[in-house]
């Protein structure tokens, strides 16, 4: 009798577990830069959009990453690192479904501030006299004028 009850309790555990596991779904996926080379910890997150739901995680140093127990629904996976643009990408997992969704990174733009300092250095200071004379003249036609 105990033997059965024992066996009835490990078959009605593998049931639901089986139930449990079946219910959710697996993005992962592959992170690579423009040239195809794996990006190594690089943030990857994902977002349920009905629930915002969310969970992040790092890529490994083959650039793997992957999200297991999700529940069904639409997801965003953004991926992004230092020096890199950030890529979006919009997916639907569906009950017990595994996507794969390999996404590529550019390299960033550059943005540069120039800062200037110091002493501004007067234009008619650098001019010599004659020319600075020659330049207060405007040409009209027809006329002439001494400014």
């Amino acid at each position: 009798m105990r033997e059965t009850v024992g066996s009835l309790l490990l078959f009605l555990c593998g049931i639901l577990t089986a139930q449990t596991n079946g219910n959710v779904g697996t993005i992962g996926g592959f992170v690579s830069d423009s040239s195809g080379a794996p990006l190594a910890h690089a943030a990857v997150r994902v977002t349920n959009g009905s629930t915002a739901f969310e969970r992040r995680t790092l890529t490994n140093d083959s650039g793997m990453y992957e999200f297991d127990a999700l529940a069904p629904g639409s997801y965003s996976v953004r991926v992004e690192d230092a020096g890199f643009s950030v890529s979006v990408q919009q997916i639907a997992l569906t009950v017990g479904g595994t996507i794969r969704v390999n996404l590529g990174l550019s390299i960033a733009g550059n943005a540069q501030t120039v800062e200037l300092s110091g002493a501004a250095t007067s234009v008619a200071e650098s001019i010599p006299t004659d020319v600075m004379k020659a330049l207060t003249k405007w040409h009209w036609p027809g006329n002439v004028r001494e400014l």
